[in-house]
């Protein structure tokens, strides 16, 4: 069987009766195009190629056929490693000094982004060459790490071959259980930066970005993540603790700028936890 073509799984089929000869085929180019290639003419004074749009996901057949799920498989392997590559492309927008959404802000456009005709010739590029990167993953045959992988990470294997990702197991915290240093030696991250990184990192407006964030969803995702993992009492057991003490501050909670969770996981003992603060509201930030 060959493999798929790396538009295969988002273009239509063709219909009853219509002509094979208008069916699209993939022409492959030697090397990703460059910015010029891909840049429009959109008003702005750079090319404004990212956010890159990701594909659709395969839709998973309900007919058992062994063909058409082979065909799955290989249609999700595309796709993962496309949205893969495309994340990295995406990321690089926020790497920038001033990023995409602060150009809008900054021009007084609406903080939606609309997917430009550069970000759609990008994805199809990066299509392209997802399909070559899959079809030659395939042509390498299995090591045995994929036999290995599941039990390392205590998982199981999806439809495509792939590990399921799945979120970290919470379990109610118990103060007695809860592993912590033994000795109260610590680094400070500004202490051991390069000085022009560690002037920066000292400044809160370097950063925490405010512009384009709503203090709805800031409250929302406070809401939601900032509570105890378990039993009130056992947090302020731990928290008597007399060797954790050097961990916290106290403070009055009208002095706090955001709220925290806390929760604890288990270690792979099976018996001792580590504990697990979500600073979901902040992170937003």
């Amino acid at each position: 069987m060959k493999a798929l073509a790396s538009y295969e799984f988002q273009e239509p089929r063709p219909s009853p009766g219509s002509s094979s000869r208008n069916r699209w085929v993939p022409k492959v180019k030697p090397a990703f195009p460059s910015l010029a290639d891909l840049a429009i003419d959109d008003g702005y004074s750079c090319a404004k190629v990212t956010p890159v749009p990701f594909p659709l996901r395969p839709q998973k057949p309900k007919s058992r056929s062994h063909t058409l799920r082979e065909r799955f498989k290989k249609r999700m392997q595309i796709c993962r490693v496309a949205v893969g590559l495309i994340s990295t492309v995406n990321s690089l927008d926020k790497g920038l000094a001033v990023d995409h959404h602060t150009r809008l802000a900054a021009k007084g456009s609406q903080m939606t982004v609309e997917v430009t005709a550069a970000g759609r010739r990008a994805m199809h590029s990066l299509l392209k060459d997802a399909t070559l990167v899959a079809r030659e993953r395939r042509s390498l045959g299995l090591t045995g790490a994929h036999l290995a992988a599941p039990t390392l990470l205590k998982t199981s294997l999806d439809d495509g071959g792939y590990l399921k990702i799945t979120g970290v197991k919470q379990v109610p915290l118990i103060a007695d259980r809860i592993v912590e240093p033994s000795t109260q030696a610590c680094v400070k991250l500004l202490d051991v930066l390069p000085p022009e990184d560690s002037l920066f990192y000292s400044k809160e407006s370097n950063v925490i970005e405010l512009t384009g964030k709503s203090q709805a969803t800031f409250r929302e995702i406070e809401a939601r993540y900032a509570f105890v993992g378990g039993d009130k009492q056992q947090y302020l057991d731990y928290l008597s603790r007399p060797e954790v003490a050097f961990l916290w501050e106290w403070n009055l909670a009208s002095a706090a700028r955001a709220f925290a969770g806390i929760s604890a996981v288990l270690k792979k003992d099976g018996v001792s936890q580590r504990k697990l603060l979500m600073q979901c509201s902040a992170d937003y930030l």
